[in-house]
C-alpha cells in the first residue's frame, strides 16, 4: 500500500519463426510493458500493418461521422476474419449515400437561393419576358417608410406608370418608364426606396415558377430523407457490429506494430519489459505454446515504470498522486496519507451536515451514472470527502448554517461562529502534525535508499520545525498557540532554543549553510494551514446571510393548510424569497465544494509534498489491463 508495485525487466528469446505466436501470447498475457529492444536490431512491422492502419482510421472517421457511442463488447479475431466482417460493413454504400446527399443538399440551396429572389415577386401576373419593350424599362423596389407622397411627386414630371403591390405586410412599387429617363429614375428610386429589386429573367410567370421550384425542393427533400433514414437503418444495423470491428483493429494493430520493438537476430526475435514481478510465473505460463523460448530475469539500473498498489477503498485518491507527479520506485506512494488528510481538511472547511449530504448525493450521482473512470475516482474522492463534512457538521453544529435540523437543536462541540481562536488552534496543530509526517516520511525514503546524510537533514528539520514552536510559546504568551500550552510542562524555553540550535546545525551540516534561509518558509508553511479555520469561517458566515432571507414558512403553510384566507402577496413572497434561499445555499455549496478542494489539494501539493516527495516516474503502460 505505502510501496509501489514491484517490477521486474524481462527478456523473451524464442525462434523468429514464431513471432506471430510470441506477439500473440504477449497480448494474451497483457500486463507485461514492452520497451524498445537495446540488444538486437529491430525488426519490421508485420505486412498486413498498413492495411490495418487504413481501415483503423477510416472506421474511427465514421464514427464521428454517424455519432456511434459505447464500448461494445467484442472478441479477438484474426485479421482474416476481421477483413471479411469489415467486407460486409459495406463502407462504399456510405460514401455514395453521402455523396448523394451532399450533391441533394447543394441543389436544394440553389433552389432555395432562386425562391428568395423570386418572392418579392410572387403577386405579380406578368411574363417578365413578355414584358419586353424597346423604349420602356421596369423597376421593381420597396419605398422607404413614409416617403411614397415624395416619391410620387419626384416621378409627376417623368412619364411612367406605377403598380403598388402588398405582399406579406411589405409595400412594393413596379415602375415603367420612358428609357431615355433610366439615370432620373435611378437617382430618385435611391433616394426614396430602397435597394431596386433586379426582376429575374424567367420563361413562364412568377407564380408559376415559385410553384415549379417548390416541387422540386419537395422532391429532394424526400430524396434526403429517405437517405438519412437509409443512415439511421445503417446505423441501427450495422454501428454496433462497427464499433466492434473498430476495437478488434486496434488490437490489430497494436499487435502489428509491435515488431517496431521487437529485436531480431538471423534467427531469434528479442523480446524486452517490464512486468509486475508477482507475476512471473503467470508469464511464464503463457508462453509456454511458443514450445521453444527462453525467458530470463534482467539485472538493471534503469528506474523502472511505477505502478501504484492500493485497496479499492483508497483508490480513488491515487488521482490525486497522478495529477501531480508518480513516484519513482524508491519512493513511498503517498496515497494512504492523503485518503486520510484530504476528506479531514475538505470536512473540516466544508464542516457542515446539509451541504455534505448534498455532496454526498451529488459524489453518488457522478460514481454510479459516469462511465469514465476519472469522473468515477473523483466521485469517490468527493463522497468520502462529503461525509467527513458531515461528521465535521455534527461537531461543529451546522446544518445549512443554522444550528438546528426542523427544530431539533444541535449541540457544537466546537462553534465556529463563536469560538474562532480554537479553530485557529485546531488549524495550526493540524499543520504542525501533517508538515512532520512529511518530514518523517522524507526521513525514512532517505534511509530506507541509503542516504542517511539526506535523512538526517530531515530530521533536523522536524526538530528544528518543533522547536521553534515550543519556543515560540515559552518566549510569548500567543493565546493562538495555546493548543501546545501543555508542552510548556515538559519543555522549558532552555531546550527549546537548545533544540532550535541543533536543528539548524543539522541543516547547516547535512544539507548547507544556505537552506538555512528556508526556515522563514517553514514558518509560512505552518501559517498557511490557517486557510482551514478561515475558509470554514468564510463559509458559515455566507451561510447565515443567506438564512437571513425573509421567508415566511410559517405564514405560507399556514395559509395553504387554510389556516389562514389567502394572501397573493405571501405566495409571492415565499416564491420569490425561498427561491432566492434555494438559489443562494446552491451557490454556497458549489464554492464549498470547490474552494474545499482546491485548497486541500494545495496543502498536499505545496506544503506536505515538499517535504518528502520528488516524484517523476514513468506509468506502467501494459499491453492491455489484466483481468483481475
Amino acid at each position: 500500500m505505502l510501496s509501489l508495485e514491484k517490477m521486474q525487466k524481462i527478456r523473451v528469446i524464442a525462434p523468429r519463426d514464431n513471432l506471430q505466436k510470441a506477439i500473440d501470447s504477449l497480448y494474451s498475457f497483457g500486463a507485461i510493458q514492452v520497451q524498445e529492444c537495446k540488444t538486437a536490431g529491430l525488426d519490421l512491422p508485420l505486412a498486413q500493418f498498413e492495411e490495418i492502419s487504413s481501415m483503423l482510421i477510416r472506421l474511427r472517421a465514421e464514427e464521428r461521422s454517424l455519432s456511434l457511442k459505447g464500448s461494445p463488447k467484442f472478441k479477438e479475431a484474426n485479421f482474416s476474419e476481421i477483413r471479411k466482417n469489415y467486407a460486409e460493413l459495406a463502407i462504399a454504400d456510405l460514401d455514395s449515400k453521402r455523396k448523394m446527399l451532399s450533391d441533394l443538399e447543394t441543389k436544394i440551396s440553389e433552389l432555395e437561393s432562386q425562391k428568395a429572389a423570386l418572392l418579392p415577386f410572387r403577386k405579380l401576373n406578368f411574363n417578365p419576358q413578355e414584358s419586353k419593350s424597346s423604349g420602356v424599362l421596369l423597376s421593381y423596389f420597396e419605398p422607404r417608410p413614409k416617403s411614397e407622397k415624395q416619391l410620387q411627386n419626384a416621378l409627376s414630371k417623368i412619364p411612367s406608370d406605377t403598380l403598388r403591390v402588398l405582399d406579406d405586410g411589405k409595400n412594393y412599387m413596379l415602375l415603367a418608364y420612358d428609357v431615355r429617363q433610366a439615370e432620373k429614375v435611378a437617382a430618385i428610386i435611391s433616394k426614396y426606396s430602397f435597394a431596386i429589386l433586379p426582376i429575374p429573367q424567367i420563361k413562364g410567370g412568377f407564380k408559376e415558377e415559385l410553384k415549379s421550384i417548390e416541387k422540386k425542393i419537395f422532391e429532394l427533400q424526400i430524396e434526403i430523407r429517405e437517405i438519412r433514414e437509409w443512415l439511421a437503418d445503417y446505423v441501427k444495423h450495422k454501428g454496433t457490429m462497427l464499433l466492434k470491428i473498430k476495437e478488434q483493429l486496434k488490437v490489430a494493430s497494436l499487435k502489428a506494430e509491435l515488431p517496431f520493438k521487437i529485436g531480431k537476430t538471423e534467427n531469434f526475435s528479442v523480446v524486452e519489459g517490464w512486468i509486475e514481478s508477482r507475476n512471473f510465473d503467470d508469464f511464464e505460463s503463457s508462453l509456454e505454446k511458443l514450445g521453444a523460448f527462453l525467458l530470463e530475469k534482467v539485472e538493471t539500473k534503469e528506474t523502472p515504470p511505477s505502478k501504484l498498489n492500493n485497496p479499492k477503498l483508497i483508490r480513488p485518491f491515487e488521482f490525486m498522486v497522478e495529477f501531480f507527479s508518480l513516484p519513482k520506485s524508491f519512493e513511498i506512494d503517498p496515497t494512504f496519507f492523503i485518503s486520510i488528510t484530504f476528506p479531514l481538511f475538505f470536512g473540516m472547511i466544508m464542516g457542515d451536515i446539509g451541504y455534505g449530504m448534498l455532496a454526498l448525493f451529488a459524489a453518488l450521482a457522478i460514481k454510479l451514472k459516469s462511465k469514465a473512470d476519472l469522473m468515477k475516482r473523483i466521485g469517490g474522492m468527493l463522497a468520502l470527502s462529503a461525509v467527513s463534512a458531515i461528521f465535521f457538521g455534527v461537531i461543529f453544529g451546522e446544518f445549512f448554517g443554522l444550528e438546528h435540523i426542523f427544530g431539533i437543536e444541535l449541540h457544537p462541540l466546537v462553534h465556529r461562529a463563536k469560538e474562532v481562536e480554537e479553530l485557529i488552534n485546531i488549524s495550526l496543530l493540524l499543520g504542525v502534525l501533517h508538515l512532520s509526517l512529511g518530514f518523517i516520511i522524507g526521513a525514512f525514503t532517505q534511509f530506507s535508499n541509503g542516504h542517511k546524510k539526506h535523512a538526517a537533514a530531515k530530521i533536523s528539520w522536524l526538530v528544528v520545525e518543533i522547536c521553534l514552536i515550543l519556543s515560540i510559546i515559552n518566549l510569548a504568551d500567543v493565546s493562538l498557540l495555546h493548543i501546545f500550552e501543555p508542552l510548556k510542562q515538559f519543555i522549558g524555553l532552555a531546550p527549546s532554543l537548545v533544540g532550535l540550535l541543533a536543528g539548524m546545525i543539522g541543516i547547516a551540516l547535512f544539507e548547507s549553510p544556505t537552506h538555512l534561509m528556508e526556515l522563514p518558509s517553514l514558518l509560512s508553511n505552518i501559517l498557511s494551514y490557517l486557510r482551514i479555520a478561515a475558509l470554514g469561517l468564510s463559509g458559515v458566515i455566507i451561510s447565515m446571510i443567506i438564512n437571513q432571507l425573509p421567508v415566511d414558512f410559517d405564514g405560507f403553510f399556514a395559509m395553504v393548510s387554510f389556516q389562514r384566507p389567502f394572501d397573493m402577496g405571501l405566495l409571492i413572497s415565499f416564491v420569490l424569497f425561498g427561491g432566492m434561499l434555494i438559489l443562494g445555499h446552491l451557490v454556497a455549496l458549489g464554492l464549498a465544494i470547490l474552494e474545499s478542494g482546491v485548497q486541500s489539494l494545495r496543502l498536499h501539493y505545496v506544503e506536505f509534498f515538499s517535504k518528502f516527495y520528488e516524484g517523476g516516474g514513468l506509468p506502467f503502460v501494459p499491453l492491455r489491463k489484466k483481468e483481475e
